[in-house]
This record gives C-alpha cells, structure tokens and sequence, in this order.
C-alpha cells in the first residue's frame, strides 16, 4: 500500500536576510505561532505556486495541493513549508493536506553546511540520490521512530555517524492540523551566522521493518516504489514551467538512474545583511474596467522606487508601464524601517483577458528586486458574478443555466466547497459544439460559496454568438464539469 510520496524543492533561492528576525517556536504541531508571525503571509495571494520567498524571519515555500506522483494518496500531499531561527534552533513546518496517522508521515531533509560532505542521497537507504554533487554534510529525517512518538534521526556525513538523535531536538506531528512540526539545534547542523546554507526536503513511504517498530537504524524505512533502478520518491515539486505544472516528470524519475535530476536545492543566506526591500504583500484585482495593484514593504533601504510590468502569460513577455520616473506615486522614500503601502491603477486593460505583473524595486546602487508575477482577470461588462446567500457547500457542483433555451442572456450558477487551500482557481467558459471557445465568463480565484454568472449571449468580440447547442464548462482546481444550453437569437 503507498502511503507516502516524496516532495523536493529543486530551485536555487537566495533570501539576504532569511533569518534577521528571531522569535521563538513552540513545537506544538500548531502552527498559529508561525501565522501570527509571519508579515501578513496570505496563501492565496502572496505567492505563486511552486514559489518561495521571505516573510518576516520566515522563508515560506508554497506548494500545489492533487500533484502527488501516486494519486490515490493526494491526503499526504505537501502544500506549504516554513523555516525560520531564534539563534539557538533551526524551526521546520510543514503543512500537508491530511495527515489521517502520526505514524505515516516520513519527511527527510538533506543540508550542504560547507563542512566538506561529499554524499548525494537523502531518506534512509531510499534508493534516491541527488543528481550531480551536492555535497550533502547531513541527513535528517522527522517520523515516527517507536509507533506513536516523534523524532528526528540525523546521519553526520563527516563525522561518520550514523542514526542519532541531538540533544534539544522536538518534533510534533498533528492529525488536526496536519503539520510536522520540528526543531532542530543549528549547531548540530554545524550552521552559524554568516554562512551559507543549502537544503533539499523530501518525504517517503513510511514503512514497519521486519522485527522493529517504525524506525530501525540497520534497516530500510522507506518503501521502495519501483525497484533498484527508481528512486523512493513519490513527488517532486520546484518553481515548475508553470503555476499549475510542478517540475517533477515521471520519466525523470523512471530514467533508470534512480536520482532526481535538476536539483538545485534550495540556497539560503545565513546572515544579518538587509534586503533593499522587505515585501510584505503585493496583489492585484479586476475592479471594473481597470485592476487596482497594491503592496505594502515591511522596510526600505535606499529605495528610489517602483517599476510595474505587464504581460499577457504567465512567462511573459512583460513589458513596463509604468515607473517612478514618471508616477510620483512609484516613488519610495529612501529608507525607512516603518511599513509603507503602495497602490497603482491600471487603467489601459480589455475585458476578458488576463493580466500578469511584476513589482521591481530600484535602488541607489542599482540593483533591482523583481516580485510576482501575480494575475488578475477582467470581466466583460455585464458579467455581474453574484454571490448567493445560503449554507456553505460541501462539494463542486455546477448547475443548469436558466433560463434554457434562452434568447437573450441566461444565468449559471455554481458552487465551491470549503478548501483547506482557503479559495479555488475557477474557470467557467463558454465552447460551441466543435469546441472553440466562445467566452470566458470566469478566471479568478473564488472562496468557498454559491455563485451565479450572467451570459449574454455574444462572443469574445462582444458579436451576438449564432443560434445553436453551446457547451459551458466550469473548471476549480481538480473538477471539470460540463454541461449543455440552447441559444435561440
């Protein structure tokens, strides 16, 4: 039975500084402590999937929750991970979707500390080698050592040793939150302020060896999943080619070579230095006719100002338009330790398209700090999505149009269920029979609630669309679904 799959983080991030707050975690395996702390971090807006950055002392990664390599298992699939430091420990949270036993979760992570690792494997004799040379100095993997207690197992490449536990090591595994919580003592990994540190995270099956409980150091604990030529991981995650593609590919894994290839690992800056500029928020939303970008810095440092960039896709090309040589409003104001919010219209947008942008900072030395892409979707006039009072779903539904056949306009209504993600990409267009795209009525990111969307009857060019059969479908995270109406102009 696989239970449990593998997550990497296979992208090359420098964060100056990660940790120049300090505050102190309790591993509790709940997270509030890390939320309350962390810069007014919003899942939903503040970053892209596949992406990471810097929030207040924490590095936050965010995951896509159904891009598990075993389907059948997309409870354990893991949608977010945190580090941040107090000087003394190192403190890990990983957020999953649904931990349902304690005893399932089994998390590795590898560390390149700089003292002189020369290992490219990470998990317990997993079978799962890190493609090139990582320089790998620790192994340490949070689980359940004896069925129903939390642990962590470090392996000391240089030193030699094997298997052991430090002294001041907690970790807390929780099926109510559904986080692996841990802390792990920064001198143990032989990291210190001013160095540099590199890091993979993976997690695997979690497996009962023959004669042990659910850890044994002279034993494999993770269970293999396609033989001595494929690697134990189950998943993989990066930036990904795009914001609903992880980079992992199931040929990259099934190459024989049993290694995860392009792993980067994820590289952080162990020191005091500042940031030009600390980004606490940046988003963007359709508001009539324009969308209304803000952001707000937690702190500045010889700042001039802002550039805005625009495209039509994801990967560009973005092209500026608009900068704080000519918008007063893009001007910083230098240096500045207080938080300071920022708003800028964008008023020369279409309906029915989606824009991305991007943030860059500009700074007295030059240098330049790029934020995004984030998107917002504009609605032809006239769409007016409503929200409809009621109980709050409990699954995807999509209804049929009234009135059906219409003349006219007609009115869609739909239904999004409670997330743990908090909110769902939604799609909802509007095909003819061949199936070429006639109107986009919806493309944006919805709570969980009941909806109703207007058609009126025309195309993406605002013509009335001929008589006939037309095929609406709605699309939220995993749900497709579709379903027919009849035009009669």
């Amino acid at each position: 039975m696989r239970i449990f799959f593998l997550q990497i983080l296979l992208f090359s991030i420098m964060l100056n500084p990660l940790f120049s707050q300090q505050y102190s975690i309790i591993v509790d395996g709940d997270p509030s402590d890390w939320e309350s702390n962390d810069g007014n971090y919003n899942y939903t807006t503040s970053l892209s999937l596949h992406q990471s950055n810097y929030f207040n002392g924490q590095w936050i990664y965010k995951g896509k929750i159904g891009d598990a390599r075993d389907l059948n298992n997309e409870n354990y699939d893991m949608w977010e991970l945190r580090i941040g430091q107090d000087g003394t420990y190192l403190y890990i949270l990983i957020k999953l979707n649904d931990i349902t036993d304690i005893n399932l979760p089994n998390i590795a992570f590898a560390f390149s500390t700089g003292s002189g690792g020369t290992a490219n494997w990470i998990g317990d004799e997993a079978n799962t080698f890190i493609e090139g040379t990582p320089n790998i100095d620790f192994n340490v993997i949070l689980h359940t050592g004896t069925s129903g207690i939390p642990t962590a197992e470090f392996w000391d490449i240089t030193g030699g040793i094997s298997w052991y536990t430090p002294s001041g090591v907690q970790v807390a595994i929780s099926t109510t939150n559904d986080v692996v919580e841990a802390r792990l003592p920064l001198a143990s990994l032989e990291i210190s302020p001013g160095e540099n540190f590199t890091f993979w995270c993976a997690t695997f099956l979690n497996e009962i060896t023959t004669g042990s409980d659910y850890w044994a150091n002279n034993g494999d604990c993770t269970n293999d999943w396609g033989g001595s030529s494929t690697p134990d991981a189950v998943d993989g995650m990066s930036e990904g080619w795009s914001i609903d593609e992880n980079w992992w590919n199931r040929a990259e894994f099934d190459d024989g070579n049993n290694d995860i290839e392009n792993t980067n690992g994820a590289t952080i800056l162990f020191n005091d230095a500042s940031l030009p500029v600390t980004l606490n928020s940046f988003t963007a939303a359709a508001s009539g006719q324009s969308v209304l970008l803000q952001w707000t810095t937690q702190s500045e440092i010889d700042v001039l100002g802002f550039e805005i960039q625009r495209a039509l896709d994801e990967n560009g090309p973005f092209e500026t338009i608009a900068t704080y040589k000519d918008h007063p409003q893009l001007k910083a104001s230098g240096s500045s330790s207080a938080e300071t919010a920022y708003r800028f219209i964008d008023q020369n947008v279409q309906p029915n398209f989606t824009y991305w942008y991007k943030l860059i900072s500009h700074d007295l030395d030059g240098s330049r700090q790029t934020f995004g892409p984030i998107s917002a979707t504009v609605q032809k006039d006239g769409q007016n999505l409503q929200p409809i009072a009621g109980n709050t779903p409990t699954e995807f539904m999509l209804e049929q149009n009234f009135p059906n056949p219409f003349n006219g306009s007609t009115q869609i209504a739909f239904s999004i269920p409670a997330l743990k993600e908090g909110s769902a990409n939604v799609q909802l267009n509007v095909f003819d029979i061949n199936g070429k795209l006639i109107d986009r009525l919806i493309n944006q990111t919805l709570s969980a609630g009941t909806y109703q969307v207007k058609w009126d009857g025309r195309d993406l060019r605002g013509n009335k669309a001929p008589s006939g059969v037309y095929i609406y479908q709605l699309r939220a995270n995993n749900f497709v679904f579709s379903k027919k109406m009849l035009l009669v102009q």
